[in-house]
């Protein structure tokens, strides 16, 4: 399935052209993918994970090493009230 990013691109390049048709057809695959919901979906997670909310607009290979000792933590007693998504 092409990502998030290639919709939102070729979205964008169909909105330069005003391109109706294809615009509407790229919003309706953003929204069969789940695109609009995805940064609450990813800060939720990162929240979850014990990330600040300043850490959230940092590129994703900045937590590389972060998450790298992700394992570690696993041992915690606290782990499901932590890691909890709800």
């Amino acid at each position: 399935m092409p990502s998030c990013r290639l919709f939102q691109t070729t979205l964008a390049q169909a909105e330069a052209q005003n391109d109706g048709m294809k615009q509407a057809e790229y919003h309706a695959k953003l929204e069969e993918i789940d695109a609009y919901t995805a940064p609450a979906r990813a800060a939720k997670l990162l929240n979850g994970l014990g990330f600040s909310q300043e850490e959230h607009s940092r590129p994703v290979k900045s937590f590389f090493r972060r998450l790298a000792y992700a394992p570690e933590s696993c041992a915690s007693p606290d782990l499901p009230r932590r890691f909890a998504l709800a």
